[in-house]
């Protein structure tokens, strides 16, 4: 039973994270590295991740293999709400490893940003030509 209720509370303040993290991206100014249309493919990843967390969610609990309705069900650990929670499992860990997408592009973004300054920068210090 602990491990079931340690469980649910890992999984929804997962959940609850995934929720704020969306919202805080969509509010935070869109000159921020955050907001939301910076990444706009990891953003719609990380909405799929939380909008698939409610499907497998109640039938994870409901059919885990401690619960009390899966022993009143007689179904065997095989049937007893295992791909549901290997789907939420994956969710889950597909939302927080997106971080490490994102980390990945706004370097990649800040390095081209700071190229492209360096290469105007220059520009504008070499003499004109004079025709």
């Amino acid at each position: 039973v602990v491990h079931q209720v340690s469980a649910g509370f890992f999984f929804i303040m997962s959940m609850i994270h995934m929720g704020l993290w969306l919202r805080f991206t969509m509010q935070c100014p869109s000159s921020q590295i955050y907001h939301y249309q910076t990444s706009s493919k990891s953003f719609a990843f990380k909405l799929v991740c939380l909008g698939l967390c409610f499907f497998p969610l109640p039938t994870a609990f409901l059919l885990h293999p401690i619960s009390p309705l899966k022993h009143r069900l007689a179904l065997t650990d095989a049937d007893a709400g295992g791909i549901t929670q290997y789907a939420l499992v994956t969710c889950v860990a597909s939302f927080f490893a997106s971080y490490s997408y994102e980390l990945w592009y706004l370097q990649k973004d800040i390095l081209l940003r700071q190229q492209q300054q360096q290469d105007l920068h220059s520009q504008s210090m070499e003499p004109k030509k004079n025709d």
